[in-house]
């Protein structure tokens, strides 16, 4: 249940990164 939240955060975190390398 742990690992399921923290991937879902890591995830978020990664899209947040992405979009500020592309805008």
């Amino acid at each position: 249940m742990m690992l399921i939240g923290l991937v879902m955060l890591l995830l978020s975190l990664g899209l947040v990164v992405i979009n500020r390398f592309t805008i």
